[in-house]
């Protein structure tokens, strides 16, 4: 469906997006809606030199199953699976350095639960990141995608 909706454009947003996320060695990060690891194989590729993780969480168990299909190689020491509902994150608060979602909020049934325990899990100081669809006001951009 991003193909469809982005017109393949969102690869390149994805790596824009995980390019642009303080990332450093030590990293916690929570994937949320990441089931099959496009993001969270992204982040690792900058953590793999040192001991930082990711935590891809998904409520369907499916799309996580595709998601360990495809772990590149070295890549699973850095990576945790968990499936669960974004809006009740069975995670200590102050857990994570950084929480992306990306594509996905557009698909929880309750977006501000999801963002209120997006904020509990997160340490202080941590950072937030969403990547999603929205209206585009540039009519150059907006005739391409026929909007």
């Amino acid at each position: 469906m991003n193909d469809a909706m982005s017109l393949f454009i969102h690869r390149l947003w994805k790596d824009y997006y995980v390019q642009n996320l303080p990332l450093n060695k030590n990293c916690k990060v929570i994937d949320v809606a990441g089931g099959t690891g496009d993001i969270a194989f992204r982040i690792v590729e900058k953590l793999v030199k040192g001991k930082g993780s990711v935590t891809i969480v998904d409520i369907n168990e499916n799309m996580l199953e595709v998601g360990q299909l495809r772990v590149p190689p070295n890549y699973s020491n850095h990576l945790n699976w968990v499936t669960t509902n974004a809006e009740s994150l069975p995670f200590d608060d102050n857990s994570f350095d950084i929480y992306t979602i990306a594509f996905g909020i557009r698909n929880c049934t309750h977006p501000d639960k999801v963002l209120s325990e997006a904020f509990r899990v997160l340490k202080p100081q941590g950072m937030f990141s969403c990547l999603e669809f929205g209206t585009v006001n540039n009519p150059l951009i907006k005739n391409i995608y026929g909007i």
